[in-house]
């Protein structure tokens, strides 16, 4: 993925999903430009992290999906959101870690 410092302002908040949905669908890349973010210190939404679990149940990737999560906790507010919980409980049920969820 190439870089482009125009898209990013420091303490800006952008929609990872709008994102990555300028780019190509929900893949690998979301979980790229999710990392593109946090470098330029974007700070996420909660379509950030619902974007993410997506990508990361349908990749059935847990450790990633576990690694975001506890990134999520680290920001206030996300935890409590319902659409980030139900995404979360999709994730961990579509990597069939059911303990989890």
């Amino acid at each position: 993925m190439e870089e482009d410092n125009s898209l990013f302002q420091p303490e800006e908040r952008i929609s990872l999903e709008a994102g990555v949905n300028a780019v190509e669908p929900i893949s690998s890349s979301s979980t790229e430009f999710y990392s593109l973010m946090r470098q330029k210190g974007v700070m996420p939404i909660f379509f950030t992290f619902t974007t993410l679990f997506k990508a990361c149940g349908a990749k059935m990737d847990v450790g990633l999906g576990w690694q975001i999560h506890g990134q999520m906790i680290l920001v206030e507010g996300f935890g409590k959101d319902l659409h980030v919980g139900n995404s979360i409980f999709d994730m961990y049920i579509k990597c069939r870690f059911l303990e989890r969820a």
